[in-house]
């Protein structure tokens, strides 16, 4: 994948999070894996020993000795050991890099293989939950209901009408990470319909 696989599919992770639906283990595991490379990756940048500075400090020290009459001969070990202590930083910053980078790669392995594992398992499962409840709330809601009517029915139907907004955001959420995975890997068990949202496609048009 060309964009980064993280930020690529942080949408579908936050679902997760956001108990949306789940993912697999093994998925979950990697993904936070990754996070705590970001975080250890980020760390690195605060912490960066700095000779350069180290060098300053040795060179005003050396100038106020001469200044003084003293002999001026510099110290040098704080240097070499900031020095060495910068070129250690370096490389575990490299080796860092170089982990997130295969453990990225990984990652974009699991979501692209397992494509349609995450179809099926997770969030098929979460849609049909949300077809259940829309289904329930179709049969206490009255047609073309208006604010008056709303205010005046039973907790029942209040309580189905209000529950729509978050439905119909959770199930595009669903269906976008859906889109997405399809793109990966198109599921052959769905050929007739995207993700199921018609199972009678054919009855209704049978030209199909």
């Amino acid at each position: 994948m060309s964009i980064d696989t993280v930020r690529q599919w942080a949408p579908m992770f936050q679902d997760c999070a956001d108990h949306v639906y789940d993912l697999p283990g093994d998925l979950v595991k990697v993904h936070q894996a990754l996070g705590r490379l970001d975080e250890q990756i980020t760390s690195t940048a605060s912490d960066q020993p700095d000779p350069t500075a180290v060098t300053r400090d040795v060179i005003a020290i050396t100038k106020a000795a001469a200044l003084a009459g003293k002999a001026a001969w510099p110290d040098v070990a704080a240097i070499r050991q900031t020095t060495e202590a910068g070129a250690d930083h370096e490389l575990r910053r490299q080796v860092l890099e170089r982990a997130r980078q295969e453990m990225a790669g990984e990652l974009s392995d699991l979501i692209v293989n397992g494509a349609e594992r995450i179809l099926v398992d997770c969030l098929r499962p979460a849609f049909d939950r949300l077809v259940t409840a829309f289904t329930a709330a179709a049969k206490v809601i009255p047609e073309a209901p208006t604010t008056d009517t709303l205010m005046r029915a039973s907790d029942t139907v209040r309580t189905a009408w209000l529950s729509l907004d978050d439905n119909v955001s959770t199930c595009t959420r669903i269906r976008d990470t859906a889109e997405k995975l399809n793109r990966l890997t198109p599921v052959q068990h769905d050929v007739f319909g995207e993700f199921a949202m018609m199972t009678n496609l054919l009855e209704v048009w049978p030209e199909c």
